[in-house]
């Protein structure tokens, strides 16, 4: 599944102007409101779980898209991931 594809298909643009004038214009995003942000990676994010370690690469690259919903995206995955957290990966 390809996350990033999944949401630039429900890029809804009327909603992402709304969204971008409500944080004064400091972010980009695509338009996707909370509820379906989580129903559309519910399944991503649980398959990401299963792995069993944090893969870092992928929080990386959600933090480099331009778009909010995808440094959502990646908050959302390292909570459903924080058992894997240790304090060696906390420390840069």
């Amino acid at each position: 599944m390809d996350i990033f594809k999944t949401f630039y298909k429900a890029r809804d643009d009327e909603n992402a102007a709304k969204m971008s004038a409500y944080m004064k214009n400091k972010f980009s995003f695509l338009g996707i409101p909370k509820p379906m942000r989580t129903k559309l990676s519910k399944n991503f994010i649980n398959q990401k779980k299963m792995e069993g370690k944090i893969d870092w690469q992928f929080i990386f690259e959600c933090y480099g898209m331009p778009e909010r919903e995808f440094h959502y995206l990646a908050l959302d995955y390292l909570n459903a991931v924080k058992d894997f957290l240790i304090p060696e990966t906390l420390i840069i």
